[in-house]
């Protein structure tokens, strides 16, 4: 079976998150893990309807997620990935990426 640049991706993502959550204290990693995890099912693979606008409101997310960044805080960690996830790949491919982060976790 031939191995797609997302699976690559994805690998590497799952590393990168890992490392992250290697920093934390160790009596605070299942906590951060499972946090962080909760939050990224959060993330919306469908895509826009074709009729929908985009939102307005993306900058002040963004804005706002960046603002109150704070590392050690999972629920940050993972609305900043899910972030890099909206900006850099359309829905199929996010919504791969997220699988394998998810299911490597």
């Amino acid at each position: 079976m031939k191995i797609t640049r997302t699976q690559i991706y994805g690998e590497a993502y799952v590393n990168f998150v890992n490392y992250l959550i290697s920093t934390v204290p160790k009596e605070q990693q299942k906590s951060y893990k499972r946090r962080f995890i909760t939050e990224m099912k959060t993330y919306s693979v469908q895509p826009k309807k074709e009729t929908e606008q985009s939102n307005p409101n993306d900058k002040s997310e963004l804005s706002e997620i960046l603002d109150a960044f704070d590392i050690e805080n999972p629920e940050h960690f993972a609305r900043f990935c899910k972030e890099g996830l909206h900006l850099m790949y359309k829905k199929s491919t996010s919504k791969q990426i997220l699988k394998i982060l998810l299911e490597n976790l």
